[in-house]
């Protein structure tokens, strides 16, 4: 099962690589776009909280985002609860892209789904949702 979802992830990240590739972009630029997106753009969305929402380091995630800013895609600003807290924002670049990209990436992902049934979906996130959680309880 481990060895299933190992290669599953590794072919997904090398497909969707293949996809971004015409945008300039890596899938872990396209999670960290796609998590601003999903939060609406959200003031109180910290660089912690994005590391926390994709499961990545801090480190990593600072990286990812000091690329972004460095495209002109993302800015970072002082936090409005916390000024040593950095909150970080899409630009209108940033959008832009994010919706060249959207429709795109989804057909892929849908065809790549083909032959799920929503309710198969749903289980399938469901056991991926609690599995998650498991893996979680070890950090």
């Amino acid at each position: 099962l481990f060895l299933r979802l190992f290669q599953c992830n590794n072919l997904l990240l090398r497909k969707a690589g293949q996809a971004l590739e015409k945008y300039g972009l890596t899938p872990q630029q396209w999670a960290v776009l796609g998590s601003l997106v999903r939060e609406n753009g959200s003031p109180d969305l910290t660089v912690g909280e994005l590391a926390q929402t994709l499961r990545v380091s801090r480190q990593n995630i600072g990286a990812v985002i000091g690329r972004l800013e460095r495209m002109g895609l993302l800015y970072k600003a002082e936090g409005t609860q916390d000024q040593r807290t950095k909150t970080v924002h899409l630009t209108e670049e940033g959008n832009r892209v994010w919706r060249d990209i959207e429709k795109p990436l989804l057909d892929f992902y849908n065809s790549v789904l083909t032959g799920c049934s929503i309710d198969d979906r749903a289980r399938m996130l469901t056991e991926l949702n609690n599995m998650l959680a498991q893996l979680e309880r070890y950090d």
